[in-house]
């Protein structure tokens, strides 16, 4: 059966790397390749940078892959993520 029927949904990704030039670029790639452009980016630097990214549009299993691609960014150590908001196949986004 294919993914196409899987409901999609808002998906928080929360990333901590080691605060160099590129990272946030590496970060973003992996939404970029998809053609997704995140709702939002949020990102604060202290010794290391904390990055978190909304994203519409994507199953569990699109998240958890990209969320896995991001972990095996050199200089990632951590890359988490969690469902925020779910739609059905077919939902625009306001039932009316």
């Amino acid at each position: 059966m294919s993914s196409d029927s899987a409901p999609s949904g808002h998906y928080l990704f929360s990333i901590v790397a080691e605060a160099h030039p590129g990272a946030v670029e590496r970060v973003l790639a992996p939404f970029s390749k998809r053609a997704l452009t995140p709702r939002s980016v949020h990102l604060t630097r202290d010794t290391g940078l904390a990055i978190s990214l909304s994203v519409d549009g994507l199953t569990g299993a699109q998240a958890a892959h990209i969320s896995r691609q991001i972990g095996q960014i050199p200089g990632v150590t951590r890359s988490l993520f969690q469902m925020i908001e779910a739609q059905q196949p077919g939902e625009i986004g306001n039932a009316a």
